[in-house]
């Protein structure tokens, strides 16, 4: 599947603690990413998952690094071959849109700039397509190398 100018739409999901229908529960996260692999139709060579960020509430921390954890697992029985990536979120948003610290309609732009045709997506949605760039980049050895960044 592509986007108007061509480029191939990553796969992604998002996943949420604030929400009472979000995939923090194991049962749950399972069940999200196989919806997302039967809307992808392929299977993954990279799963990128945001690196848990610190936060002042033990209890929200807490639940994000059960999801991560549960995020990690399942990716890792579902497709042992595929490399996973843990990204944090300056450095996917210095991969992608260039500055580490930038906010979320820096992020917006860089993504309509690059894939076009988000305009209806929430900002979750427009973060984990950020995320999945981001992934490839370091998985095909971007970090360092000579990867372009902001423009992919």
């Amino acid at each position: 599947m592509r986007y108007p100018n061509g480029r191939r739409k990553p796969a992604y999901g998002t996943f949420s603690i604030s929400d009472d229908h979000a995939g923090w529960r194991f049962d749950q996260v399972a069940t999200r990413m196989h919806e997302l692999h039967e809307v992808a139709g392929y299977e993954p060579d990279i799963v990128a998952i945001e690196l848990v960020p610190m936060v002042r509430s033990v209890t929200v921390f807490r639940d994000l690094c059960e999801v991560a954890g549960y995020l990690q697992e399942h990716a890792h029985k579902e497709w042992p071959d595929a490399v996973q990536v843990l990204i944090p979120v300056t450095e996917w948003k210095k991969l992608t849109v260039g500055r580490g610290n930038c906010g979320k309609p820096a992020v917006a732009k860089w993504a309509e700039d690059y894939y076009g045709g988000l305009n209806k997506a929430s900002q979750d949605a427009i973060d984990a397509i950020a995320i999945a760039k981001a992934g490839s980049i370091i998985a095909e050895g971007g970090l360092y190398g000579d990867a372009t960044v902001g423009t992919g």
